[in-house]
């Protein structure tokens, strides 16, 4: 008997009867066990960041200054040592010198914000601060740096500036706002061929402090300006919008000045920038304005140069405003005036030094000298243009200057 192979015999019927053969069928145990895939391996949760605490830093900086690049690194690991969340830089512009900036900045939350640059720079963004309650750290980079110098601010370090901007108490100080009328007529060059007597010049009178005024007083007065300020017969302009200043604005000489200093030369030689263009602008004629301060009648004032100031010290150990202060909601006003030329300036710089030092200046001639006044409001109402400043930045030939306090408006840290 034969027993034919069951596998042989299902191809054998395949390959007669044209079938695709099926694969032999796999017997399944019931009993096996089924073997499970291994299961992955569960992966840490990645630890959540711990939150940020400390105070928000804000920083505008004038990427054009000296020393910009170490300053900016050395605020990310101050930050980063004292723990502190990560600051925000904003870079100043031509167009855009820091208002905006500083805007932004409290806008997204920040504590505090510090600002590097020059005395522009910080004006500017002092403008977008004043009454926030969010105050300013100072990191000056400039070339006068006034404001910092008059705050007592450690200029020479910039790691005790750096503590003071982050670590420092806030102070309230005072600004200024200076309004001007631009004029349609530019500034007049040629100097005065007349040098006026010290004696005949007007002055601004001390009774603006409160004494009374006689009627003769008045009347001379109204009838001196009726003849210096001759009727024009060009349309007046409009005001232009307040600028803020933190230290000083002025009319004259001052503002000549500064519209005659070169960017370049203060990059390269510092304040000596300043005195090249005084030197080019001594010669400088001789103002003559109606001078209101307060609710006080009108004085007729003949100088030099009128300047009004939120501070008094300049570079140098230089007192331009020796009773000025930073937060008595007041602006100092000088009248400078000099006769001799070059000699009455350097007389005028005798007297100032003097000054400084506590010592009085009434016991020489006086080809040199200023008259002080303050207030909380003055409006200058020049006789012919003049050159206008704000902070060390020129507004250009004006009819019209007007200023005012703004008592405890910013917050300085110092």
């Amino acid at each position: 008997m034969i027993i034919w192979h069951r596998t042989w015999v299902l191809n054998h019927l395949a390959a007669i009867t044209k079938i695709t053969p099926q694969p032999p069928r796999i017997r399944h145990d019931a009993k096996a066990k089924l073997v499970e895939p291994l299961p992955e391996p569960e992966l840490e949760p990645e630890p959540e960041p711990e939150p940020e605490v400390g105070q928000r830093i804000a920083v505008i900086v004038n990427p054009i200054k000296h020393g910009a690049d170490d300053l900016t690194n050395q605020i990310v690991v101050e930050c980063a040592t004292e723990k502190l969340p990560k600051p925000k830089f904003y870079e100043t512009t031509i167009s855009s010198p820091g208002t905006q900036q500083a805007k932004e900045a409290i806008a997204q939350g920040a504590d505090v914000v510090i600002v590097a640059g020059g005395d522009g720079t910080v004006r500017a963004a002092a403008a977008g601060m004043v009454h926030s309650g969010v105050p300013m750290g100072i990191i000056p980079l400039g070339t006068g740096n006034l404001l910092a110098r008059n705050l007592d601010l450690p200029i020479a370090s910039l790691d005790k500036l750096i503590n003071v901007a982050i670590h420092g108490e806030a102070r309230p100080i005072d600004v200024g706002w200076v309004q001007v009328t631009k004029a349609n007529t530019p500034v007049e060059a040629e100097d005065d061929p007349v040098d006026i007597p010290p004696g005949d010049q007007g002055e601004i009178r001390a009774d603006y402090q409160g004494e009374s005024q006689a009627e003769d007083a008045e009347s001379t007065v109204a009838d001196s300006a009726a003849a210096v300020l001759k009727p024009t017969i060009l349309e007046p302009n409009e005001p232009s919008a307040p600028e803020l200043f933190t230290v000083i604005a002025g009319v004259g000489f001052d503002a000549a000045m500064v519209a005659d200093t070169e960017d370049r030369l203060k990059r390269r030689i510092g304040w000596v920038a300043y005195f090249m263009a005084a030197a080019h602008n001594i010669a400088y004629r001789r103002l003559k304005a109606l001078v209101t301060i307060d609710q006080y009648p009108q004085s007729l004032v003949e100088a030099r140069t009128i300047m009004v100031g939120n501070c008094g010290r300049l570079p140098g150990a230089i007192t331009l405003l020796p009773n000025a202060k930073l937060d008595d909601g007041k602006i100092d006003i000088a009248a400078v005036d000099t006769h001799a030329g070059i000699t009455g300036w350097a007389a005028l710089l005798g007297t100032v030094v003097m000054q400084g030092a506590g010592i009085s200046s009434t016991n020489y001639p006086k080809i040199g000298e200023i008259h002080f006044a303050q207030g909380e409001r003055v409006h200058i109402d020049l006789a012919r243009p003049a050159h206008a400043q704000v902070d060390g930045d020129s507004l250009g030939a004006v009819d019209v200057m007007e200023a005012w306090a703004d008592k405890g408006a910013l917050l300085i840290r110092c």
